[in-house]
């Protein structure tokens, strides 16, 4: 039995889709969050009833209660280690998006998980020049966007070209635009801003089409 432990609401868009992935392969998973872990964190992020309400739409079993016998626990950040570490057995780490370079490697101390649920060849081989051993890796593709159902309702006129920027201090949108607006007439660019993506960003990308941000 697999066991997904949710950090915040956003983990269920990751977790969900991961679950359904391994139940299409034969595993039994489910999400598990810690109530009081979430009650004593703040803000939106930590939402008992939204984060019910995603995996319901997601139609996937979400517990407010952890078992801590399950065979493989799974988590996306270190940070809740004090709570994760109270598993008992494998514990394992997916990450969050798709690691495209170095700058956003694993954290140092990240290593000491026993299995590592990665999106393909690159992080792979990222693990493996940290000494991570093959058998503890295990790719899984991105089902986040397997299993995506939103519908934005584009009208394709023109070839389309997407872009998602970052929120954080990685964030590259001065730059993006740059490169973008020189493309504006062959294409229609159509941006998906971060749910945490600033006014200013926000603002700065409205010359293209921009998608739900809440999304």
């Amino acid at each position: 039995m697999i066991e997904c432990f949710l950090i915040n609401i956003y983990s269920v868009d990751i977790m969900a889709p991961f679950c359904l992935e391994l139940q299409k392969r034969g595993f039994d998973c489910h999400l598990a969050l810690h109530e009081l872990f979430w009650k004593a964190s703040y803000g939106e992020h930590f939402n008992i009833d939204k984060a019910i309400k995603k995996a319901n739409d997601w139609k996937v079993e979400l517990k407010l209660k952890l078992n801590y016998d399950a065979d493989i626990a799974v988590t996306q950040w270190r940070s809740d280690w004090a709570v994760f570490n109270l598993y008992k057995n494998l514990k394992a780490k997916i990450s969050y998006g798709v690691v495209l370079n170095k700058l956003t490697d694993f954290p140092q101390d990240d290593f000491n998980f026993d299995l590592y649920f990665v999106h393909g060849d690159f992080e792979s081989e990222l693990l493996k020049l940290n000494r991570v051993e093959e058998k503890r890796i295990v790719k899984i593709g991105f089902p986040k966007l397997k299993y995506q159902k939103i519908n934005f309702n584009v009208q394709k006129t023109k070839p389309i070209i997407t872009y998602l920027p970052t929120w954080d201090e990685f964030k590259c949108v001065d730059l993006a635009i740059e490169i973008l607006k020189d493309y504006n007439k062959e294409y229609d660019i159509y941006i998906k801003p971060h749910p945490l993506q600033s006014k200013d960003d926000l603002k700065k990308l409205s010359i293209f089409n921009i998608l739900d941000k809440d999304v």
